[in-house]
């Protein structure tokens, strides 16, 4: 069994367009400056779920493209503020992307509760 954690610390990426390795400058950041020993009682619990909205948001993004006047405007408006719109949309459909993204949410939880040894 792994040593337990002191702290648990998820993180979630913001809207738009994000890398699955979004975390790591950050992740970086904070190992330094809590130091390699401190970091050791951290659990850090990246959550991904970007490859659940973006297919979507370019099939729409495909459809509309040619619709309206300025296309920088819409992608912003797309992929910069549909993902909450997207997820919220979609909270009551079986299986959804807003579902999926809860359930990786909670699966992190689980893993964080886990590495305390629970």
């Amino acid at each position: 069994m792994a040593n337990k954690k002191k702290l648990a610390l998820l993180t979630l990426h913001g809207m738009g367009t994000t890398e699955k390795e979004y975390y790591v400058d950050l992740r970086d950041d904070l190992i330094s400056l809590v130091g390699k020993n401190a970091w050791k009682d951290v659990h850090f619990e990246p959550v991904y779920y970007q490859d659940l909205v973006q297919d979507p948001q370019n099939a729409y993004y495909a459809s509309i493209k040619d619709k309206v006047d300025s296309k920088r405007l819409r992608k912003l408006f797309l992929f910069g503020i549909s993902d909450a719109g997207s997820l919220e949309y979609s909270r009551t459909i079986p299986n959804s992307a807003y579902e999926k993204t809860q359930r990786r949410i909670f699966d992190a939880l689980g893993r964080a509760y886990n590495t305390n040894g629970h």
